[in-house]
């Protein structure tokens, strides 16, 4: 378990994730928060669609360079299509 200090520095225990876990975020369409989703889900294990995402010349530039690194990463309507790496890029 790690520990972490926090705003007023009291130490507060953050419990290690044992298991995979499904979640489902909702956020408006913001080019920054597109980019950081297509990483991370290009990292990540098995398949991640991001729905609602903001698709624009920055955020397509992004899923090609990641499809460049090994990560598939296709723009359809206004979601992505990711496959992930599992934390490492084949290319």
């Amino acid at each position: 378990m790690a520990v972490e200090l926090n705003d007023c520095g009291a130490a507060v225990a953050i419990p290690a994730i044992t298991s995979p876990f499904d979640i489902t975020i909702q956020s408006p369409g913001s080019k920054s928060l597109t980019n950081r989703a297509l990483v991370l889900a290009a990292i990540a294990e098995g398949a991640s669609t991001l729905e609602g995402a903001l698709v624009s010349d920055d955020t397509q530039a992004i899923a090609a360079a990641l499809s460049v690194l090994g990560a598939g990463a296709m723009a359809i309507d206004d979601r992505f299509c990711i496959t992930g790496c599992n934390g490492r890029f084949p290319g």
